[in-house]
């Protein structure tokens, strides 16, 4: 899967912003996506999970548009990637289709996180995601830990935590640095204010740029991953694909 980045709003507030949310099954990014939608004022809640999403449990694609602060927020929440029940080509099928909603081109891609340990499962999930979107996809990650208050435990903080694992430290780095400490059962929407003022300053710093992606010249390739998380049995086979970042 290739991307290639075009330039929009540079030093200012972006008047749409998009944003792709990408992990595991279970990580928590349904919670994430629901906490930011309800710090919205003029969000109220579905009568159904149909309104909100394409299919139940974020199988598929979930994506909604709210304005929050005066700025158009899009959230897309993509696939579980580690899906025991799923094949390789539909997760990736379905992780396309994901990331087509945030068109013309997602400014931030969220990696999210809930492990209190950088497992082997994880470590090859973050590699599963580089080799999809291609390394220069890197600057415009950032990592979201969705259970800050576990993390922090003891007076540490996430940094600490980060600190603790040579691989998460390494991973981080290769995001820039750029992570963010999360709460998905913290009502309060100054979180989401200052996870939104964090994206916005990575937006900024890739001076306005976004991802579009470019499937001119896209490579299928396969590649063995163990994923027994949270009671999956066994490892799966998943496919990513291969390109070059234009």
């Amino acid at each position: 899967m290739n991307f290639i980045s075009k330039r929009k709003k540079s030093s200012t507030q972006l008047s749409q912003l998009r944003i792709v949310l990408i992990g595991r099954v279970g990580a928590g990014k349904t919670g994430l996506m629901k906490t930011i939608l309800r710090s919205s004022k003029d969000y109220k809640e579905p009568d159904s999970e149909s309104h909100l999403c394409v299919c139940s449990n974020t199988e598929k694609c979930h994506k909604e548009k709210v304005e929050i602060d005066n700025q158009e927020v899009v959230v897309v929440d993509t696939s579980g990637l580690c899906h025991y029940e799923k094949t390789d080509e539909e997760v990736m099928e379905e992780v396309k289709r994901c990331v087509s909603l945030a068109s013309p081109g997602p400014h931030a891609f969220l990696i999210v996180l809930d492990e209190l340990k950088f497992t082997v499962e994880l470590q090859n999930m973050v590699e599963f995601v580089w080799k999809t979107f291609g390394k220069n996809a890197a600057k415009y990650a950032l990592v979201v830990f969705t259970h800050k208050h576990e993390l922090e435990r003891g007076n540490k903080t996430v940094a600490d935590f980060i600190k603790a694992n040579s691989q998460l430290q390494q991973f981080v780095f290769k995001c820039g640095g750029q992570y963010f400490g999360f709460e998905n059962t913290d009502l309060d929407p100054a979180q989401v204010t200052d996870l939104l003022k964090k994206i916005q300053g990575m937006v900024n710093k890739n001076n306005g740029k976004y991802y579009i992606r470019n499937e001119t010249r896209e490579n299928i390739k396969l590649v063995i991953c163990s994923c027994g998380l949270l009671g999956a049995a066994g490892g799966f086979v998943a496919s990513y694909f291969v390109g070059n970042v234009i």
